[in-house]
């Protein structure tokens, strides 16, 4: 079958046509072929491992002609091409994008598929997400760059613009984060409503009542 990508940025197929069994089951093939068939190259899962290259997926996955359960626990899908991700047939006409699916049978397994997720999510503290990395990867080249200059001012001002246009760049956000920014909900959750408090006026109150402290100051 020829691959084509733009069929997964289609529409679900619509349930009032006549032909829609027929339509679907053409359509389910169409992105199976498009987004499910695992491609092994060395920018996505290719790895060195005793000094040769193995795909970290595995792939490709056992063969079986039918889904089977061995009296030893074994178990698996049915599979009659190695390279093929497994997929749910209303999910993959619904989102019509790349996924897998697996049973979870037992503790350890939710729990690594619950990780596996927040991950996703949430997007962990990479170098990437973390705006002090990129800030002190930032200031280590500026100061290598910038140590024989003598005008203190233009390279503060210059340091400033390298900050900015290194968090622009480079710094990745969330998905949660964007969504939040979109909808206008702020970039963080709080339990509790905060009062600003300005520390001169409790500097003065404290030297108004205590006149020993203004001599320590």
């Amino acid at each position: 079958m020829p691959r084509e990508l733009s069929v997964s940025y289609s529409r679900p197929c619509d349930p009032r046509l006549a032909d829609y069994e027929m339509e679907s089951i053409n359509t389910e093939r169409k992105l199976v072929k498009a987004v499910q068939q695992h491609k092994r190259s060395t920018s996505a899962c290719l790895v060195v491992k005793n000094n040769r290259l193995q795909c970290k997926r595995w792939a490709p996955f056992p063969v079986a002609e039918d889904d089977f359960v061995d009296e030893l626990g074994h178990w698996g899908p049915k599979c009659t091409y190695g390279f093929l991700n497994n997929w749910c047939p209303p999910l993959m006409q619904c989102i019509r994008a790349n996924h897998d699916i697996t049973l979870i049978t037992n503790g350890s397994e939710t729990r690594d598929i619950s990780f596996h997720i927040t991950l996703y999510v949430a997007k962990r503290q990479a170098r990437s997400s973390n705006t002090s990395a990129l800030l002190a990867k930032k200031l280590a080249f500026h100061k290598l760059k910038e140590r024989y200059n003598s005008d203190i001012p233009r390279s503060n001002k210059w340091l400033l613009q390298q900050c900015a246009n290194t968090l622009t760049r480079e710094q990745e956000f969330s998905a949660p984060k964007v969504i939040s920014y979109l909808m206008g909900w702020g970039d963080r959750f709080i339990s509790h409503h905060f009062m600003m408090i300005y520390w001169s006026a409790i500097l003065s109150l404290l030297k108004n009542k205590y006149p020993e402290l203004r001599c320590k100051t």
